[in-house]
């Protein structure tokens, strides 16, 4: 009996000490519940918490107050707050984030409960289950209206000085086109006697005029103003028939060497693709036109395996062509570098160029939904990478981006067209 006792005595201060423990459990996790619904409900930013099919299942007091929404009016159904033209980027942001389980960060637009649109830095994570299961998605809401709001004016500002600069060129080169015309005029009239001769002159009032429509062409490029027709076309017979052209003019000093590594296609306009890789070359050629040396074209498929890859691209995940151009030239000084793609900016002579190659460069990569990165070093050289995506049915399981591919040091300029 004495030991029966004893028995039930020690299971008794046994299970004591298992319900204090719970006890305390059940504290600790009431206390972490407050801090955690403390810290949501004191976040200035509006936060959501979906089930996986979408359906809201939190909103703190910032959402109902920024966005004007209730739980009770929502629970059950889908937030009707993402404008028509941001549907297709929030899709496959959700698609990124289930499919490598990083927080994703991106900007967009929401509507409020009133129809205001407001921009938002949205940062999102999926949330797990005891067993570490995908139940829900996160999400975090800053809004950036108002940075937007100083971007656009100190992008307006950027604007009405570039107008200002591209007025002045403009009028420069035309001046000169226009003296040539009148000149050329003037002459065929002086030698209306003499076919022959007026009929050289009317030839060179029309290569003028050609120059003309070359310039205006140019501006429309750089202002998206004229209208191109993107068809699927193979990048390295575009760069041979460039090339076949640059051979033609250049200097025997300077050698050309073409690294040619994949045949897929890419959605470009084709014409402006030529301009593309004939700018860059002639800029290359220029900057080693007293030293000679080496111009290197290359083109390599790479795989950018997941977001932010090349982080200061902010590169959507797929497979890129990637074209390099690299000279063995004086380089670009740091202090200018920033500027390159500028509207009018040259290094050249005024009788050199009008410095609009590198800003049309630009205007065409963005618009071909591609990415461009500038690495100089001053008396090494300097290397241009572009990086389009690859037309879908021409993507194989070629080379993948090797890190090492790209020098380090010295000074880089890297836009995201996207």
């Amino acid at each position: 009996m004495g030991e029966r006792t004893a028995e039930l005595k020690k299971t008794n201060q046994t299970l004591m000490v298992e319900i204090e423990n719970q006890r305390r459990s059940d504290i600790a996790l009431r206390e972490s519940q407050n801090r955690l619904r403390t810290m949501l409900e004191s976040n200035p930013d509006p936060i959501i918490m979906y089930d996986l099919i979408g359906h809201p299942q939190y909103l703190n007091p910032a959402f109902t107050s920024k966005l004007g929404w209730t739980l009770d009016e929502l629970k059950g159904g889908i937030i009707p707050f993402v404008p028509e033209d941001q549907k297709e980027l929030t899709a496959q942001k959700i698609k990124e984030m289930y499919e490598y389980g990083k927080i994703l960060t991106f900007e967009t637009k929401r509507l409020t409960k009133d129809n205001q649109i407001l921009d938002f830095l949205v940062s999102a994570a999926l949330t797990h289950d005891t067993e570490g299961k995908p139940d829900g998605i996160i999400v975090n809401l800053t809004d950036i209206s108002e940075k937007k709001a100083l971007e656009a004016q100190y992008k307006h500002s950027q604007k009405l000085e570039s107008i200002g600069i591209l007025a002045g060129g403009i009028a420069h080169d035309f001046n000169n086109i226009l003296a040539g015309i009148m000149g050329y005029s003037q002459l065929a009239r002086m030698n209306i006697s003499d076919p022959e001769k007026a009929g050289e002159d009317l030839d060179r009032v029309m290569k003028a005029a050609d120059r003309a429509k070359a310039l205006v062409r140019q501006m429309l490029t750089f202002s998206r103003q004229t209208e191109y027709h993107k068809q699927s076309m193979k990048m390295h017979i575009m760069i041979n028939e460039a090339l076949k052209l640059i051979r033609s003019s250049i200097s025997f000093t300077i050698e050309i060497k073409e690294e040619i590594a994949s045949k897929a296609s890419v959605m470009a306009d084709p014409t402006q693709i030529h301009q593309v890789i004939m700018n860059l070359c002639t800029n290359a050629c220029h900057a080693m036109r007293d030293t000679g040396g080496l111009l290197t074209v290359a083109l390599k498929e790479i795989k950018i395996p997941g977001p932010d890859t090349i982080a200061e691209l902010n590169m959507t995940p797929g497979r890129y062509l990637r074209l390099q151009i690299s000279d063995t030239g004086s380089g670009i000084a740091p202090e200018i570098i920033d500027k390159i793609f500028d509207p009018y900016f040259s290094t050249k002579f005024p009788d050199k160029g009008t410095g609009l190659g590198l800003a049309v460069v630009h205007g065409i990569v963005r618009d071909s939904n591609g990415y461009i990165k500038v690495y100089s070093r001053q008396g090494q050289g300097t290397s241009f990478f572009v990086f389009l995506p690859v037309a879908t049915e021409n993507a194989d399981s070629g080379n993948t981006q090797d890190k090492n591919d790209f020098p380090s040091g010295g000074t880089e300029k890297k836009y995201g067209c996207g």
